[in-house]
């Protein structure tokens, strides 16, 4: 109720009593009065402001629930990318010091044959390769699903998602074969490992 229309209606209230023969008012009556005029604007501005309250509360409870989402999807694409980020260089810096340590063994006096470090060192640059190509195969999932190409960006999600654990296990088998290679050249065997 707008201020106007409530002016107007203690108006034509303090006109009928006037009318009815009432000269004076008691505070008591005034004051129940004002209470009667507080409930009725709270009833009736409650019951025109709900519906509208209501859409607003429901277009914010979906503006939530799609930043909730859309904050989901950046933790996912951050964590993602460590994973990548960690795949290439945990093969990267173990093939820089496998080659190192190759570099020194034979720079010694050690009679060490450089086919023995091979097979670690293609698991270390295949692992690079492989998170590599998981990079890209998450940026083309993300592409494909921004244009909404569900289906294939389903596909270059996985593709990513295993290229990734791929560079892991790549990693782990070149670690293993240049321990063992480590081992062999400490024994004195040159035989190529891998």
């Amino acid at each position: 109720m707008k201020a106007d229309q409530l002016l107007q209606m203690i108006k034509n209230d303090v006109d009928e009593a006037k009318s009815s023969g009432k000269t004076f008012l008691r505070t008591q009556d005034l004051l129940e009065y004002f209470d009667g005029i507080a409930k009725d604007i709270a009833t009736s501005t409650s019951s025109t402001m709900s519906s509208a309250h209501a859409e607003k509360l429901q277009l914010a409870q979906y503006q939530m629930i799609g930043d909730s989402q859309l904050e989901g999807f950046r933790h996912t694409h951050i964590s993602g990318q460590s994973a990548l980020r960690a795949g290439m260089v945990m093969n990267g810096v173990a093939a820089t010091a496998a080659l190192a340590f190759l570099g020194h063994l034979t720079a010694s006096a050690a009679q060490v044959e450089p086919l023995l470090f091979s097979g670690p060192m293609k698991m270390f640059l295949f692992g690079v390769l492989a998170a590599g190509v998981a990079f890209g195969a998450t940026y083309l999932s993300y592409f494909l699903g921004s244009i909404q190409w569900v289906r294939w960006s389903t596909v270059a999600n996985f593709l990513a998602w295993g290229l990734t654990i791929a560079s892991y296990v790549l990693f782990g088998v070149g670690a293993w074969t240049l321990s063992e290679s480590f081992s062999s050249v400490l024994l004195g065997a040159t035989a190529p490992i891998g």
